[in-house]
């Protein structure tokens, strides 16, 4: 989706919790790193995590049913 709209990163701002390692996990799966960190109002530690979309490779069309 986010390559229809011409974008080549996805950044989620303070959307993982620091102490949650299973949400962590999942996104340092899908190619997420971290790139900041902060402490919000209620106190908890939150990282921001970033996605860089590797460029686009050219596909042929898949034939018509």
């Amino acid at each position: 989706m986010a390559r229809r709209f011409g974008r080549n990163r996805i950044i989620l701002w303070g959307g993982v919790l620091a102490d949650n390692q299973r949400a962590i996990r999942f996104y340092e799966k899908q190619g997420f790193r971290t790139v900041g960190s902060f402490t919000g109002a209620d106190g908890a530690e939150s990282l921001d995590m970033m996605l860089d979309l590797p460029p686009e490779t050219a596909t042929e069309p898949e034939p018509a049913p």
